[in-house]
């Protein structure tokens, strides 16, 4: 298993691809920055997650502020392990199991390398997904992205260092394969849609 990631990673440094985004008729479509994460399929396999949990759109930071005092979304909080780069913070909020596998990579973070991880996206809200998407063409449309359904999350790649993000690929990638999360890798950062496994729906 370790000499195959190592290879599947030796791949990803030394035969790039780089993607391509373009945003025509609001359809979100990217070529894969990783081997280690296909972009083909990618949007319609968080769709269809999201669709299995019956799971609705927030329309407003209305919407948003509701979901959180009912407990639907969980805040979360800067600290020794994160490092949250959302404003305005009340917007930095995600379902409780998606904010429980942040919180796990996180910690698995910061015992590597004693540094709080970064975090510049949580839960958007549709007017604020549909502003995004005007001038930021890795966005994708408020009606295909699963941002304003509160289970993914966005960790930026520029305040992250080489090894650091070596680190979050594999990871990352050991997720993807046991269905943990799906995850995309952009340019700009890695995307990562949690999935609610059935050992813990009943806990939520």
């Amino acid at each position: 298993m370790r000499f195959i990631l190592a290879l599947a990673l030796t791949a990803s440094l030394l035969t790039p691809a780089y993607a391509r985004v373009h945003q025509r008729a609001h359809v979100h479509k990217a070529q894969t920055v990783s081997p280690l994460f296909p972009a083909a399929g990618s949007l319609a396999r968080q769709g269809a997650e999201a669709e299995r949990l019956g799971l609705k759109r927030v329309q407003n930071d209305a919407g948003l502020r509701a979901l959180t005092l009912d407990g639907s979304l969980v805040i979360i909080a800067a600290g020794r392990a994160q490092a949250v780069c959302i404003k305005p913070l009340w917007r930095a909020a995600l379902r409780p199991w998606a904010a429980e596998l942040l919180s796990e990579l996180s910690e698995a973070e910061y015992m590597e390398f004693h540094s709080p991880l970064p975090v510049s996206s949580a839960t958007r809200p549709v007017t604020y997904q549909r502003i995004l998407a005007r001038w930021n063409h890795a966005a994708a449309a408020p009606d295909k992205s699963v941002h304003p359904m509160g289970i993914a999350f966005d960790v930026p790649k520029s305040r992250l260092t080489r090894t650091q993000r070596l680190w979050l690929q594999w990871r990352l990638w050991y997720w993807a394969q046991t269905g943990r999360a799906i995850v995309e890798e952009e340019y700009a950062c890695f995307h990562v849609v949690a999935i609610l496994l059935p050992t813990l729906s009943s806990a939520h």
